[in-house]
């Protein structure tokens, strides 16, 4: 009797018993562990999350910054813990500040701007760019330190023409600048120049004085007079002395 369809029937039915053992044991622990997660089949990370506003909050619930889109422009504002806000990032709207008594401040449309706070909620320290230039500015406080209220200080303007520092006080400020000549100002607070040091296009120095209309009324150093009479131009010396009337005619000259 030949044996050897016997012996392969049995390790077919060994191998088949172990096979389904492990099948059974597979579909068990899938059933009991359930479908896998969403997140576990997208492991990707999102690319994009969008949103018009995105707040930071702490554990106690208050706001401390806000990240949003207010008329179209980003906007990004940091609060202190007494809900003061400390710093603002932004692109501007254009308009204008009338900064009494120190003039009229303008700014362009959607420049960036970037505002740093004391704790009464005054700005004191500003980043900007106006119609395509940098701006610094620091500010002080407002009269009899009104919160709320700054003046400026200081202010450092680079533009086309090149660069304007100007120092604020209560009677009015000085600006050092080179545009494109180096000269020095001081001006009122009804923003004219009252007093001048500047140097020409040829090196030549002069000091100049101004009346509160405007008027020229003294100049010492190198200046062109031009003489109603003869129609003539001259251009005086450095060491030249001239004094002027109200109606800016020359009423005294030396030499």
């Amino acid at each position: 009797m030949d044996k050897k369809p016997y012996v392969l029937a049995a390790a077919l039915g060994i191998v088949g018993g172990f096979m389904g053992g492990l099948l059974s044991a597979r579909l068990n622990t899938l059933v009991r562990r359930g479908p896998a997660p969403a997140a576990l089949i997208e492991s990707k990370p999102a690319g994009v999350i969008q949103a018009e506003e995105f707040r930071l909050v702490s554990r106690e619930g208050a706001t401390r910054g806000v990240f949003s889109v207010a008329d179209g422009k980003p906007h990004l504002l940091l609060y202190d813990k007494a809900g003061k806000t400390r710093m603002d990032l932004s692109l501007s709207d254009a308009h204008e500040i009338d900064n009494q008594p120190y003039g009229t401040i303008s700014f362009a449309e959607g420049e960036p701007s970037l505002g740093l706070y004391d704790k009464a909620g005054r700005e004191h320290i500003g980043l900007s760019v106006d119609d395509g230039h940098p701006v610094v500015s620091l500010d002080g406080p407002g009269p009899g330190g009104v919160p709320g209220i700054g003046l400026p200080r200081f202010s450092l303007d680079v533009d086309r023409d090149g660069p304007v520092l100007a120092l604020y006080g209560r009677g009015g400020r000085l600006s050092l600048e080179s545009r494109p000549t180096p000269g020095l100002s001081l001006i009122d607070t009804k923003n004219r120049a009252r007093a001048g040091l500047e140097l020409s296009a040829s090196g030549a120095p002069s000091v100049a004085l101004w009346d509160g209309e405007g008027h020229l009324r003294a100049n010492i150093g190198s200046i062109g007079l031009t003489y109603p009479r003869t129609g003539s131009t001259t251009n005086e010396a450095e060491s030249t002395v001239v004094l002027f009337g109200s109606d800016g005619k020359s009423i005294w000259k030396v030499p």
